[in-house]
């Protein structure tokens, strides 16, 4: 959504994923609506946020990993990426 309000261009990794969702629609939502969601809650609210003590740093390093998993192309789209991992921590 913030992507397509300012017009920016969309990572390799959130065009990968709608290649493919047009492609077989119905794995499409299995697999990242469900799946990922759960994964990506379980690495980082689980198993990242429980290894570092300082919440600033919890915040900041599983904000950082969130952005440069989904592969951000752009300074915009990165720092879209680390504010959506900070809010969401």
């Amino acid at each position: 959504l913030c992507f397509s309000l300012i017009h920016a261009q969309g990572s390799t990794n959130q065009t990968n994923l709608i290649g493919l969702q047009h492609q077989v629609p119905w794995f499409s939502f299995l697999l990242f609506l469900i799946n990922a969601s759960m994964v990506e809650e379980f690495l980082y609210r689980e198993i990242l946020w429980n290894l570092v003590r300082k919440l600033d740093i919890r915040v900041a390093l599983t904000s950082v990993l969130f952005a440069l998993v989904h592969h951000p192309g752009t300074i915009l789209a990165w720092c879209l990426y680390v504010s959506l991992g900070m809010f969401l921590g």
